[in-house]
Order: structure tokens, then sequence, then C-alpha cells
């Protein structure tokens, strides 16, 4: 019994080891203008975990933003949300 746990719990970590091997070699050949522009964009990768990415710079929209609002129920309030769009992380990590 002890020996088919370990089995199915091997076999339900090995995808995810996986994906972080191709997540890995994907960001090992990113293009650096690519990836700095993205680096630059959004201000760092806890702004992007925490959706706080500027969603306009200098008043201009940037494509590579996906801009929203979120309802805040901790002050009944709207705040903009922004993260890094679908196009931008396609382009960066082909």
């Amino acid at each position: 019994m002890i020996q088919l746990l370990s089995d199915i719990a091997i076999l339900s970590i090995v995808p995810f080891v996986l994906y972080l091997v191709v997540l890995t070699v994907r960001v090992a050949r990113t293009d650096s203008q690519n990836f700095e522009r993205l680096r630059k964009t959004s201000g760092g990768l806890k702004n992007v975990l925490k959706g706080k990415v500027d969603t306009q710079r200098s008043s201009v929209r940037d494509h590579y933003i996906h801009a929203g609002l979120a309802f805040n129920k901790r002050s009944g309030a709207l705040s903009k949300q922004g993260t890094l769009s679908d196009e931008a992380l396609e382009v960066t990590l082909r």
C-alpha cells in the first residue's frame, strides 16, 4: 500500500517537473530585448503576480498590458488592475 502511494506521488510530480523544465528552456532562449521590455513595462515580478502593473504610462496605452477594474470589498471602491497580455508573453516565450 505504501509503495502504491509512493508511486502515485512520483507520477503526480513528473508533469510539474516537466513543465518547469520546458519553462526554463523557453526563458533561456528568450530574446533579451523583449525580455527587458517586459521587465521595464511590468515593474517587477511582484507587480505582475499582484496585478498591479501600471496600465498607462505617460497617458498612452500599451498593447502589452491587459487593463481592467477590480472591486475592493474592504473599501468598496473600484481600483485599476493590470497584467501582462498573452500576446506579450507569446512574443517573449516562443
